[in-house]
């Protein structure tokens, strides 16, 4: 009995697989833009890459790779401050609405770990003259480095062997230290998390996971 039910198992399996259109593994890279309300994150570019497996022809599990490029002159900062982005591993789950097509829209959402790899932090001074005083302002703001669980719902859509996403990375935030000396002497100070969520605009490009061909 127990033969024949492994038996009965192993050929619904081997059915399910065969039944699928489309390729079971997927590689995707891309690139695209993300807006945040503050931060480095402001109109800074994005690149990752995404490898994933095919369930079944609705639904995926895939690990994603992501990183950031800040924008310098949101915080005004060196160059140094340009590479002061976000890191991203997570994996996520998706759900294609259409079954069958090369217009093949798409939602999901994924976990894991964002981590900002070094602080950042910039430095500004200046020098204010007046008819009988010369006032000295220096300002340094520093946002810390870590790492933090956070998530991300995304909806889009594939069209042949391209990829179009927007995601809502929710989840990463930043220490920000600001200080306001005066003629040498501390004219203000501020401290506490700062959000550092984005949205994200996303092209890109796959390798696999597209419609198996038919012998004829």
């Amino acid at each position: 009995m127990r033969k024949t039910q492994l038996i009965f198992f192993l050929l619904l399996v081997v059915q399910h697989l065969y039944a699928q259109e489309f390729r079971k593994f997927k590689f995707s890279a891309g690139g695209g833009i993300t807006v945040a309300r503050e931060g480095p994150q402001r109109n800074a570019g994005v690149f990752y890459l995404e490898p994933s497996y095919r369930v079944n022809n609705q639904v995926t599990i895939g690990l994603r790779f992501e990183t950031t490029v800040a924008n310098h002159q949101a915080l005004q900062g060196t160059e140094d401050d340009f590479f002061s982005g976000i890191n991203s591993y997570s994996i996520n789950g998706q759900y294609y609405l259409r079954s069958s097509s090369s217009f093949r829209p798409f939602v999901g959402i994924g976990v894991g770990i964002f981590s900002t790899p070094t602080g950042s932090s910039y430095s500004y001074s200046e020098i204010r003259y007046t008819s009988n005083y010369v006032m000295t302002i220096e300002e340094t703001k520093t946002l810390s480095s870590g790492s933090k669980f956070g998530l991300y719902p995304r909806v889009g859509f594939d069209i042949y062997h391209f990829s179009f996403t927007a995601e809502y990375n929710i989840g990463p935030t930043s220490n920000s230290d600001d200080k306001v000396i005066v003629d040498g002497m501390m004219s203000g100070y501020n401290t506490g998390d700062k959000s550092r969520d984005y949205l994200s605009f996303k092209v890109g490009f796959f390798l696999g996971g597209g419609k198996k061909t038919t012998a004829k």
